[in-house]
Parts: C-alpha cells; structure tokens; sequence
C-alpha cells in the first residue's frame, strides 16, 4: 500500500517536471508570444505554417517522406524540361510561387538557392518566344484527349498537354514519372489552336496574368538551384518586387503561408523569433 502510495508521488512529480520544462521550453521557442497563442502554427524550413500543412495541388503531408520524394521526382523532371526547352529554342524563366521562393532566399538566405516555398509541389514558367512552343506543338504527334480539357501530343519521349480551355497553359510531363511535370504560362495571342473555342472568348479569363506576367522583363540570369537543376531567373530585380507584390500582395517578403489571415499578428511575432 505504502509502496503503491510512494509510486504515485513520484509518477505525479515527474509529470509536473515535464509539463513546467515544455511549457519554458516553447517560451523559449517563441518568446515574446503568450503561450496561449503559440501552438497555433508551426515553424517549418524557416517559414510559419498551419498545423497539419498539406502541399497545394498534390494535398500530400508536409513534411512526410512522400512529399520529399515527389519533390526529388519534380526537379528530375525539371531537368528534362530543361534539355527538352533546349532543343526546340524555348526563353523562358521561373514564375509563381518559384520566382517568390528564389526572391525571398536572394534577400535573405545563403547556401543553394531556394526554388520552392517548402510546401509547394509544382514548377511553373512564363515563355517568352511563345511561337517557339507553337512549332513544339505542331511538330508533336497526337496522343489522345482526356475528358473536354486536355489534349495530349507526343513530343519525342516526353508529352505536351494543352489546356482547351485556358489558352495560355501548356504542360510538360515525362511519362516515366506519371503526372509530374512542368506548367508553361504564355500570352493567349500567340497558342496554338487547333479546333478549340476562339480566343476571344477566352481572352477575359487570363488577361489578369497575362497584365502581371508581362512586367517581368526577359532578361534572365541562370541559376543552380542545386542537384544540376538550373533555370533562368530575370536579373531585374525591381520589376520582381513589383510583380510579386501584385501577384501575393504587399508582405510578400515575410516567410508566411498564404493562408494565415487570422492571428498573422502572431504569425509574424512567431517569425521575427527565429530569426533573431
């Protein structure tokens, strides 16, 4: 009885002990945060992040091993878009959430620059010779179409997908890696169209991208994001800036995920801690 008595005394102490130590432990963490509010995001790679982050398109858990591998398969396909935009004279430079990614590491990182915020699963590219891509697409052989969306040619070893219904979005995809691939953003003006709806019925719906992509100069420098993956990347960076601010908005410098509007207050408490 005694003995039951005394084992619990200590199993009780013990348990105190641990709640006080991880309780100064993530004052530590993230101090100047009340402890009320602090479990309510992560810190992951450096960025604030919700709790239970899932990648945009793929929806895969990040982090997990499956995510990482799927990354590891994006930028082996990169690389062969890279040899097959060689090939047939394709300009072009990294966009989206890649050019925001690399942005944010030229301000403020070191080491292998960055290509991908750490939670983002695809690579995107504005081409700047569209009728360079619209010789690609009539070279390639037809392959097959998927639903009322997609039509799919071959070209060489590898696929090109055109979007029957978003003139300026032509896809990328080495077969060996499934659906994996690269998205080419272009102007509308300059796609090829085959039997598809007319242009200027479609024209409404990416004139908006079109705006933004377009204010980006095509002067480009290449870049080494690492693992022999490089892209071109435009060398002026006052235009970047600009374009990011319209396209993410005014705080695209700050290391949040998009999707944090409530309590960014301690989202930005949470990200000025770790980089102090």
């Amino acid at each position: 009885m005694l003995l039951a008595i005394l084992i619990g005394v200590i199993i009780a102490v013990i348990a105190v002990s641990l709640s006080i130590y991880f309780v100064l432990k993530q004052t530590v963490k993230y101090k100047h945060i009340p402890m009320t509010q602090a479990p309510l995001f992560n810190i992951h790679e450096g960025y604030v992040v919700p709790k239970n982050l899932i990648s945009p398109h793929l929806k895969l858990p990040v982090p997990s091993k499956e995510f990482s591998d799927f990354m590891d398969d994006v930028r082996t396909v990169g690389k062969t878009f890279v040899e097959w935009a060689d090939k047939w004279g394709l300009e072009y430079h990294i966009i989206g959430g890649n050019l925001l990614a690399y942005r944010r590491w030229e301000l403020s990182g070191s080491g292998i620059p960055d290509l991908f915020p750490p939670w983002d699963d695809d690579l995107d590219v504005w081409i700047h010779n569209p009728e360079a891509l619209a010789v690609a697409w009539e070279d390639a052989t037809f392959h097959h179409v998927d639903g009322d969306e997609w039509e799919y040619r071959k070209s060489g070893d590898y696929r090109i997908l055109h979007h029957n219904t978003r003139w300026n979005l032509v896809k990328f995809l080495d077969p060996k890696f499934g659906n994996i691939g690269v998205d080419l953003f272009c102007e509308v003006r300059d796609v090829p169209s085959g039997e598809m709806m007319s242009k200027e019925d479609l024209l409404p719906h990416t004139q908006e991208v079109m705006d933004i992509e377009t204010k980006v100069s095509h002067k480009c420098k290449k870049v080494d994001f690492g693992d022999g993956l490089i892209l071109p990347v435009p060398i002026n960076t006052t235009e970047i800036d600009v374009h990011l601010q319209s396209y993410f908005g005014s705080k695209w410098r700050e290391k949040i995920h998009p999707s944090i509007k409530k309590n960014r207050d301690v989202a930005e408490m949470m990200l000025a801690s770790i980089q102090e």
